[in-house]
């Protein structure tokens, strides 16, 4: 089933993000897209800097999770998982990070070591490092409304 982007649109304008976009230094590749609903709004390549300033962008209560695209599109196939909508426990279970309007997690397997791909999240913004055990302590926070 292919995902209708269309009604996203608004929304991605305002975090000035397309689509399938291309970066030439990402730090997310081809990663997908989705909504605190758990809804696949996009996917595409993000890089540190652009995630940066997505905060400021989101409204009270919005946020963005983002996975891998292994994760958000060819794990889900194999899972017999909706790709527009694979549901939140997947969604917690694979992120890469979550974004909200008060700051961004990046969730890593391996804990809170910080290897060298980190080095721009710490010199250039300001990002909080976490386990993805202690992560999945947090899902209260984000259920939908």
């Amino acid at each position: 089933m292919s995902v209708d982007y269309s009604k996203f649109k608004e929304f991605l304008d305002r975090l000035h993000l397309e689509v399938g976009q291309l970066r030439a230094c990402d730090t997310f590749h081809n990663a997908g897209w989705y909504n605190r609903a758990g809804d696949k709004v996009g996917w595409g390549d993000l890089d540190y800097r652009e995630v940066a300033e997505i905060p400021s962008r989101l409204s009270s209560g919005e946020l963005l999770y983002v996975l891998p695209e292994y994760k958000s599109f060819w794990d889900l196939k194999d899972a017999g998982l909706d790709e527009s909508r694979p549901g939140l426990d997947w969604i917690w279970e694979h992120a890469e990070a979550t974004v909200t309007k008060n700051g961004i997690i990046i969730i890593r397997d391996w804990g809170d070591a910080v290897v060298e791909a980190d080095k721009g999240w710490i010199k250039d913004v300001r990002a909080t490092f976490m386990p993805r055990e202690h992560y999945k302590n947090l899902h209260w926070a984000f259920r939908p409304g």
